[in-house]
């Protein structure tokens, strides 16, 4: 009787070990009901890609490329102003990449749109305020064309310091590598120990793969998030050096020449990681192979730095990118640019209410 009661626990524990390894068991699952945000008819073509405390900055697709910059409040999105400009002129861009420093300021890399040469790093303080950044006499400007072109497109950074950026890419000549920092003060670019198993043997292709649509992420103090929309792949780290250090990973994928229907895309604050998982198309129909980058979807996994999945949120309406407040209370679900969507919208999810 014994043996039959121990042998019967034991078939439970198993079934419940392989139902949490298989499905991320996480007990705080929740449904949350978004609220529209209302735009400004000002801001119609213009799509959100970025998020600096309350200030949205949108590019024009159907224009110019240029950056948009509009305050958010707790239900509006307000009339956006063109402060960054694309062009070839005097405090002009090519291919605009954002980030944030820890003190609050604005980093742009101006990018070359055909070679994926770094020209410039410039340095705008308060990016929440759109009167600071538009007030040119403040910007610090560094020019980096004479430094070895980064193979990356369209992939985040990281500010460490006043004077280092952590990128995703390296020179080609050191291109076993999937992390670099640049001194931009001293154009000196340091390739980082970190080179993942990756079956390709095209040493090029390879690093294409993790330097092209990713994203990076900090929590402000020593821990970093990369995330590749390719993927699905994503996972946390340190860096000790030149080493890098790999805490967890959150998505693991094997990147093959065939694209998958899956997607990943991340926001963050100094707690909490949200992860948007998607695989369906704008109306949440599951996607059986791949037509388009136009990837949607409404499930928000959280985790913590150490990768740790805390709650899985699952909205109300499908999305291809999220944005967090500033008092990390509010999670935004937006659209990029797609062909299936006529206009963007912002839909609000109250994460006060979220246990």
């Amino acid at each position: 009787m014994m043996k039959n009661r121990e042998s019967f626990l034991w078939f439970l524990l198993t079934i419940l070990l392989f139902s949490c390894s298989e499905h991320r068991c996480v007990t705080n699952e929740i449904f949350s009901k978004g609220h529209i945000v209302k735009i400004d008819t000002a801001n119609e073509q213009k799509w959100p890609t970025y998020m600096f405390g309350d200030v949205i900055y949108a590019s024009d697709h159907y224009s110019n490329y240029s950056f948009y910059g509009g305050k958010l409040t707790d239900n509006e999105w307000q009339k956006a102003d063109r402060i960054l400009t694309s062009g070839h002129g005097h405090n002009e861009f090519g291919c605009m990449i954002l980030s944030q420093g820890n003190d609050g300021a604005l980093f742009i890399q101006n990018r070359d749109w055909g070679n994926g040469r770094i020209l410039s790093l410039t340095k705008i303080p308060h990016a929440d305020s759109i009167a600071a950044v538009k007030d040119e006499s403040k910007w610090e400007k560094y020019d980096l064309v004479q430094m070895p072109p980064i193979r990356q497109f369209f992939g985040g950074f990281v500010v460490l310091s006043d004077s280092t950026i952590l990128v995703a890419g390296a020179p080609m000549k050191d291109i076993s590598h999937v992390f670099s920092i640049i001194n931009y003060k001293n154009k000196i670019v340091t390739p980082l120990d970190y080179w993942p198993f990756e079956s390709s043997a095209n040493l090029t292709e390879k690093l294409q793969l993790y330097a092209e649509r990713c994203g990076l992420l900090s929590n402000g103090k020593d821990k970093y998030l990369y995330w590749n929309g390719w993927g699905p792949l994503a996972f946390t780290f340190s860096i000790d050096g030149t080493h890098v250090n790999i805490f967890k990973e959150l998505r693991s994928h094997t990147f093959t020449k065939e694209a998958p229907t899956e997607r990943v895309t991340c926001c963050a604050d100094s707690n909490r990681i949200y992860l948007l998982y998607k695989d369906s198309n704008s109306k949440g129909e599951k996607l059986d192979k791949y037509k388009d980058q136009f990837i949607f979807g409404n499930t928000v996994e959280v985790y913590d730095w150490d990768g740790v999945m805390l709650q899985i949120i699952h909205l109300d309406h499908y999305g291809q990118s999220i944005m967090i407040s500033k008092d990390s209370k509010t999670l935004y679900l937006l659209p990029d640019y797609s062909d299936d969507i006529d206009e963007p919208y912002i839909y609000s999810y109250d994460l006060s209410t979220i246990k």
